[in-house]
């Protein structure tokens, strides 16, 4: 006999967890369900508790910068407008490392460039400062976003804004009354696009630094940055110059991108819009044209940044019904571009220290500003295509996540069917997305932890297929790939986020198939678990604890020591006394329900019998988890109050069904 529990059935729960993609909507009229919103945050951070320089530093290395960090903020408030540019430039570049920003933090900098220099009278500091407050946001995110936020940072935005749309005006007109021009109209032109530039990406690192923020946009102000935003493209699709302004033209595309995933509201917008609904449906046109008689505005779609995402803005802008053809058509486009792109050249780009051996003066050079830029601008090239790599990936997790949703619906409704095509559709996709993935974690360490989300909602979708997820593949080898990733050294390795979507790909392959994965690796089993569980017990996150949980699960089942190792520390440890996250102790006891559902199991009477686990969950894990579930606030989190309430009254059930088994 197996205990049978009514609120969770590991046969048919949704075990699918798409990680980090958090966005849900719902369109209003048109789609009167569930939308998801299918994107990876690609910036948001973690809240710190001080929001102007909290990241410490050795106190001794500190005074070791201390006074050139000083010769150079006292270089910001020069009367002299060249002092100030050089030292702008240099904190720039120093900030990119975090030890220099926590430093430059600490000594104000970000007031000083809100008050001060993004009002400056020079045009090269005012665009330079908003570009140095971008990437503040972009690094620091919530608190220095809030800090700009709640300092009327959005009246800045909107003087700007009136700025650059009365000197894309002019410009347009041949006036030479643009706010941005000189004699030769080259340096002015440059400084306006870099400042329209710098300008949408703050806008697009404030939004994804915090949710308030978005919403506030959103409700308050999004018809002053779509006027804006069709100002600029606008300009760019009737200039006549050979030169269009690339990085500023993927910026506004970036943000049509970011805003439709976190928004229905704002697809809806969009479609409204006489003009973005015709641009951007012309867009997709231009990149489906396999002419290449391209105008010099369309020449701009030939940059990878550019065509991904366009084909970011193509999923978002899909409804829920995503065909299974899209879908493969949309990934194997991405897969296509970032293929093309050369990982290891950018590895190298962003890897030369000449720019800081050029601010430090270990390298003596006589155009010190002119090779600067020629740095600079070849690591911005390099981004960009880090950036490419970074959406695209996101995209196919995007629709990964779409696809197994839809599956998991079908199989819900009976509809099988359906399922199997999707698979044949998909074929191609499914077969070399293992080989791109591994060419991208093993060169680009900024795009690993993406790689693994990716591989996360892989692995769930054939796991939703086939009960036997990527082992059913006829290229079945080709988790070896992620295995061999998984155990590859890296500077990621004690970030919790990476922790996280790699134990989530472990848990995915062994509830695939546990004995064929531990065979095949040649893991020992029980090193494994208490290597999980010794992990567990180092890190405070609740995510990854829930990876963890999965992981120990699926090797609890495999022999009767690894059971009574496993059975222990969920009984005896994390449900009896360690464990406070309410939602984790519920993993947990629902674990226990699918470890423990039926007595022939051959580990069930050594160890849940014989270790009196029953006795222990009815007089010291019941009376437990009824405190601790009292605590969770129902008007804070519904979900986690039912969830709660339903596991507890499984316990019951569970604990009286052990009881007369």
């Amino acid at each position: 006999m197996q205990f049978r529990y009514d609120y969770v059935d590991f046969s048919t729960v949704r075990h699918i967890i798409w990680l980090d993609i958090q966005s849900r909507a719902t369109r209003k009229a048109d789609y009167n369900k569930w939308l998801k919103m299918g994107k990876v945050k690609r910036r948001r951070n973690n809240n710190r508790a001080n929001p102007l320089g909290s990241k410490t530093t050795n106190n001794k290395e500190e005074a070791k910068y201390v006074t050139r960090i000083n010769t150079l903020m006292k270089n910001l408030e020069s009367v002299v407008p060249n002092e100030r540019v050089m030292a702008l430039n240099t904190i720039t570049l120093l900030c990119e490392e975090e030890k220099w920003r926590a430093m430059f933090l600490k000594q104000k900098l970000v007031s000083i460039l809100l008050q001060k220099l993004i009002n400056d009278s020079n045009d090269e500091i005012v665009v330079d400062s908003t570009g140095l407050l971008r990437n503040i946001c972009i690094e620091e995110g919530y608190d220095v976003c809030t800090y700009l936020w709640r300092n009327d940072f959005w009246v800045t935005i909107t003087s700007a804004i009136g700025k650059i749309t009365k000197s894309l005006k002019a410009l347009q007109n041949n006036s030479t009354n643009a706010t941005y021009n000189d004699k030769n109209g080259k340096e002015g032109k440059r400084l306006l696009f870099d400042y329209a530039d710098n300008l949408i990406s703050c806008i697009n690192a404030l939004t994804n630094g915090s949710e308030d923020i978005l919403n506030d946009i959103l409700e308050n102000k999004l018809s002053i940055l779509l006027e804006f935003v069709v100002e600029c493209l606008q300009y760019i699709s009737s200039s006549t110059e050979s030169n269009l302004p690339v990085n500023l033209y993927n910026s506004l595309l970036d943000l049509i991108y970011d805003f439709s995933s976190e928004s229905a509201d704002f697809v809806q917008a969009l479609g409204s819009h006489a003009y973005l609904s015709t641009f951007i449906a012309e867009l997709f046109n231009k990149v489906n044209d396999k002419s290449n008689t391209f105008n010099e505005q369309e020449k701009l779609l030939g940059n990878d940044l550019t065509k991904i995402l366009v084909e970011g803005i193509r999923l978002q802008l899909c409804d829920m019904e995503l065909s299974y053809t899209d879908a493969n058509v949309i990934a194997q486009q991405c897969i296509e571009i970032i293929t093309k792109i050369d990982l290891h050249q950018i590895k190298s780009d962003l890897s030369s220290t000449e720019e800081e051996d050029l601010v430090n003066g270990s390298i003596k050079q006589e155009n010190v500003g002119k090779k600067l830029k020629e740095i600079t601008k070849r690591k911005e090239n390099a981004m960009m295509k880090v950036q490419a790599v970074e959406i695209g990936v996101d995209i196919i997790t995007a629709v990964l996540e779409i696809v197994g949703s839809n599956i998991e619906q079908q199989q819900g409704q009976n509809k099988i069917k359906h399922s199997t095509n999707s698979i044949e559709i998909l074929e191609q996709t499914f077969n070399i997305l293992p080989q791109f993935l591994h060419e991208v974690f093993t060169v680009l360490e900024l795009v690993q932890t993406r790689v693994f989300i990716c591989w996360n909602n892989f692995l769930w979708v054939l796991l939703s297929i086939s009960g036997q997820g990527v082992f059913a593949m006829d290229a079945s080898a080709s988790w070896k790939l992620l295995v061999q990733d998984m155990n590859a050294e890296t500077a990621n390795e004690n970030d919790v986020s990476f922790q996280i979507t790699k134990y989530g790909c472990l848990w995915a392959l062994l509830k695939s198939d546990c004995p064929q994965f531990l065979q095949e690796t040649s893991i020992n089993a029980l090193e494994l678990a208490e290597k999980l569980i010794n992990l567990y017990k180092q890190n405070e996150s609740e995510e990854l604890h829930q990876r963890l949980i999965g992981c120990l699960t699926s090797l609890s089942k495999q022999s009767v020591e690894l059971n009574s190792l496993i059975g222990d520390f969920f009984v005896l440890s994390l449900l009896s006394t360690d464990e406070k996250s309410a939602r984790c102790l519920c993993d947990v006891v629902n674990s226990i329900f699918e470890i423990y559902a039926d007595k022939s199991y051959a580990y069930d009477k050594p160890v849940f019998q014989d270790r009196q686990y029953l006795n222990q969950l009815s007089t010291v894990i019941l009376p437990r988890l009824k405190t601790v579930f009292k605590l969770v606030d129902r008007n804070k989190d519904a979900g986690l109050k039912n969830f709660c309430t339903g596991t507890f009254a499984t316990l019951e059930k569970f604990i009286h069904y052990k009881k007369t088994e």
